[in-house]
């Protein structure tokens, strides 16, 4: 049998043909879009705010343990119907964001939940009436200093598809309790990865991912920016980025991904997290560091130092038969 020839400036070709086709491969997964999202309206309209003062957003305490506090919460109908709203507190708790969100009515709350007591639990409000619920806050005796976050919420329970599926809708005022004694400001760092994206161009940089975890595991709310670098060996590439972080409660965490673009693949690649944290009132926390270490491969050079050690072999063997050629 016999099989085909290549002459040896075809080798190059032959290469760079294998390339081209991996980048288009890898560039049409890049660019494949994502699924829309719908959203659904909503027919009911109420409003909620603090009793009393007006220029307050949000209920705000500052207590002994074993004190008390009296307030109110006024709700009201900004619709063309009469409904019923529950009324009732609830402790507070992050999600994957760190975004504030209150337990549901399900859960049991054992803070700000638990020590609120409403004195009408259930309203019901003519079409453009008002209502002025009072409540008390009793802060236990034995009550851990620190902030407590939670919120005082008005709840319509709509039920639909024949009873079988209930859609709680609900609007609240957030309520801050400071429980006096001695208040500790820190933050811990975990779950750190790094990765770069694919380095096939060996001329240019590539954008780096990094997505770690902040937690506060201090007694107060706090806050403070973060600084992100990325780094080859021995420093060589440095990048950095720093970025204001938002309020945690105490116990509550955040998932946080951030890139850092014109990073080098130079093989080794160091990610260090470095956050400086600081409580709502400015006090100062003990600074937080978490570091990892991988490998970012430089696949643009290795495939530019292929196709050069590829066109070198293909010239040596074409000057060597060209040499035998020419013997007598």
């Amino acid at each position: 049998m016999r099989f085909p020839t290549r002459t040896a400036h075809e080798c190059p070709r032959a290469w760079l043909a294998l390339l081209a086709a991996v980048l288009i491969s890898v560039m049409a997964l890049l660019l494949a879009p994502a699924p829309a999202q719908a959203t659904s309206g909503d027919d009911l309209s109420w409003s909620v705010k603090p009793g009393g003062d007006t220029a307050r957003t949000n209920f705000s305490y500052e207590m002994d343990a074993g004190g008390t506090q009296h307030d109110s919460f006024v709700v009201t109908n900004l619709g063309a119907k009469a409904f019923k709203l529950a009324v009732y507190a609830a402790d507070g708790t992050t999600s994957t964001t760190g975004a504030l969100d209150l337990l549901p009515a399900t859960e049991a709350s054992t803070g700000i939940g638990a020590w609120v007591t409403v004195e009408t639990p259930t309203i019901e409000l003519a079409p453009g009436a008002q209502a002025d619920v009072p409540f008390t806050v009793a802060v236990p005796a034995d009550a851990e200093p620190g902030d407590y976050v939670g919120g005082l919420l008005s709840s319509y329970v709509d039920i639909a598809n024949g009873g079988t599926v209930q859609v709680d809708r609900r609007l609240a005022t957030r309520m801050n309790v400071r429980v006096a004694g001695d208040g500790r400001v820190s933050m811990a760092l975990s779950q750190l990865a790094a990765s770069t994206g694919l380095a096939w161009n060996p001329f240019a940089p590539v954008p780096g991912s990094v997505a770690f975890e902040i937690t506060n595991s201090g007694n107060v709310r706090a806050r403070g920016p973060y600084t992100v670098t990325m780094a080859g060996p021995f420093g060589w590439g440095k990048r950095t980025t720093t970025i204001a972080s938002a309020e945690l409660i105490p116990g509550g965490s955040a998932a946080v991904a951030t890139s850092l673009e014109g990073v080098w693949p130079l093989g080794w690649l160091t990610t260090t997290v470095e956050m400086s944290p600081e409580g709502i009132d400015g006090v100062p926390g003990t600074a937080a560091t978490i570091t990892t270490d991988g490998w970012a491969v430089p696949w643009g050079q290795f495939g530019l130092l292929a196709v050069i050690v590829a066109a070198a072999i293909c010239i040596g063997l074409w000057r060597g038969r060209s040499a035998k050629k020419e013997l007598p």
